[in-house]
């Protein structure tokens, strides 16, 4: 798996930030390709917003931290290709370890397919 990814992150007040993952699947519709750093707390929010060209409906997004565990907690399984949504946490919100390596990971999307997944991390 490859794939690429670009991030913008965003101080939104206080220590409040938002993280924009834009991502692109390679030709097998999967993404792996690196990792960002992402601050420490909590996640409060995630949204998911396909771009052009879209993904497959039902494609799976996680972003995994170090030690491999899924800081979506399954809520990026069978994610809208035609429809921004809005990403419910079936955990407690999620706690993200300071400045930790994250990497998204994306399959299911369909060959070079774009989308941009967002996420809000405060206190």
């Amino acid at each position: 798996m490859a794939g690429s990814i670009a991030v913008t992150e965003t101080l939104l007040g206080g220590s409040i930030v938002k993280y924009a993952v834009q991502w692109t699947a390679d030709g097998s519709g999967n993404l792996n390709a690196s990792t960002f750093d992402i601050g420490r707390g909590r996640i409060w929010g995630i949204k998911f917003v396909p771009g052009t060209p879209a993904p497959t409906t039902g494609h799976t997004v996680k972003l995994l931290d170090p030690d491999g565990a899924d800081l979506l907690s399954n809520a990026g399984a069978s994610v809208s290709g035609t429809a921004a949504t809005f990403g419910t946490l079936l955990a407690q919100l999620q706690f993200v370890e300071g400045f930790a390596a994250i990497t998204p990971t994306v399959t299911g999307a369909g060959a070079l397919a774009q989308a941009t997944l967002t996420v809000i991390v405060g206190p």
